[in-house]
């Protein structure tokens, strides 16, 4: 082995232990957030005859916490935390579902 190759295999040993290893994304992949997104839109906009008020309120937090979710992941801001449910909620919703739609999450074919 001449004195080059021996610089070469020393300078790959350090390259791999300075390298910083790459950052693992925070949260769930997206894909599973858009199917997520879809699912919970179809049941909170077309819920069951009968169901029961708290069933409704929890399908409404869990569909607008994916909302929030993938806002996040993208990015962009939201106001879903903060505001109360109501019409300025509703707006925010319909705000974030375009969004999303540009982004390729489909939710308007889930319907």
């Amino acid at each position: 082995m001449d004195v080059h190759q021996g610089l070469c295999r020393a300078l790959d040993r350090v390259v791999h232990y300075v390298r910083p290893t790459p950052a693992l994304p925070a949260g769930r992949p997206i894909g599973d957030l858009a199917a997520d997104a879809r699912r919970l839109r179809q049941r909170f906009r077309y819920p069951p005859d009968g169901i029961r008020f708290a069933k409704y309120e929890g399908l409404r937090g869990a569909y607008d916490g994916v909302l929030a979710e993938a806002c996040t992941a993208l990015g962009h801001p939201h106001l879903m935390e903060v505001l109360r449910p109501g019409i300025d909620r509703d707006a925010e919703r319909e705000r974030i579902e375009d969004l999303l739609d540009r982004y390729g999450f489909h939710l308007q074919d889930a319907l």
